[in-house]
């Protein structure tokens, strides 16, 4: 009978938004370009290889935006309207690194000298992408398995035009989530020009008692123009039952007026 020699290769991918996985750095894990129309700027993206073993990577660019909830949706390059990808070239899209050394790739971005380039912040992101060495197929009798990892790492890229000033946030509502009972939502959205790291806090105080007043957990969270983010917190099961006054606030720093709405509840 003929024997059918069966190759299985699984890759595993993953994303990974920091400077060192398995081995492998990228610095820096952002680059903003400020530059006016007409202009154009170069920025150095290093590739360490901390591995015993030559490494190959591709690079390649793609559009990103976050939801409303911060997870990050990734398009073709070009396609999302505040897209700078098509004003980028890398020097290099493949690379090989050997153990122990740094590539340096140059990003080059070159706005068109033309007004409407410059009238709002624009993003993308690099991908520096590891290649799985391809061991082969080798004569056997059975079934052979290779594991190989696939190590993504991205790097942001930001163009905010000189002109482009403004930072605001708004508070769009602040609630109850319908049929939580204890989970509390802020939803927000980033109605200046550019990118803003917001605190998004809760406190709460029982009526009658506003010494007891605490605060629930503060989560942090960045985001670009037009962005609508939802922020959840649960108060805690141990609560005890009675009239609360609860105050959303979303604090943007020092040039960011402060967001603030108020509600009461009551835990039955």
């Amino acid at each position: 009978m003929k024997q059918v020699l069966i190759v299985l290769l699984f890759l595993s991918a993953q994303l990974a938004i920091a400077q060192e996985e398995k081995g492998i750095s990228v610095k820096p894990v952002k680059i903003p370009f400020t530059l006016e129309a007409g202009h154009s700027a170069i920025q150095t993206v290093h590739i360490i290889n901390h591995t015993d073993k030559p490494t190959n990577f591709k690079l390649y660019f793609e559009d990103w935006r976050r939801d409303s909830f911060g997870m990050k949706r990734y398009y073709y390059p070009g396609v999302y309207k505040r897209s700078c990808a098509n004003w980028l070239k890398i020097n290099k899209e493949n690379v090989v690194v050997d153990p122990g050394k740094t590539e340096d790739i140059l990003v080059r971005m070159e706005l068109p000298d033309d007004p409407k380039a410059v009238e709002e912040m624009k993003w993308t992101m690099l991908f520096v992408e590891t290649i799985p060495e391809n061991k082969g197929a080798s004569k056997f009798t059975g079934l052979r398995t290779e594991v190989g990892n696939i190590i993504r790492i991205a790097v942001q890229i930001t163009q905010t035009p000189p002109n482009i000033t403004e930072k605001d946030i708004q508070m769009l509502s602040f609630g109850n989530t319908p049929g939580e009972e204890r989970k509390y939502r802020i939803t927000c959205k980033n109605t200046g020009q550019k990118e803003i790291d917001s605190k998004a806090l809760i406190e709460v105080a029982p009526i009658g008692n506003p010494e007891k007043k605490f605060t629930l957990t503060p989560r942090t969270f960045p985001s670009f123009p037009e962005q609508v983010r939802v922020i959840d917190f649960l108060l805690p099961d141990t609560l005890a039952k009675g009239k609360y006054t609860m105050v959303g606030v979303i604090d943007a720093g020092d040039e960011v007026p402060l967001q603030a709405s108020q509600a009461v509840i009551e835990i039955k």
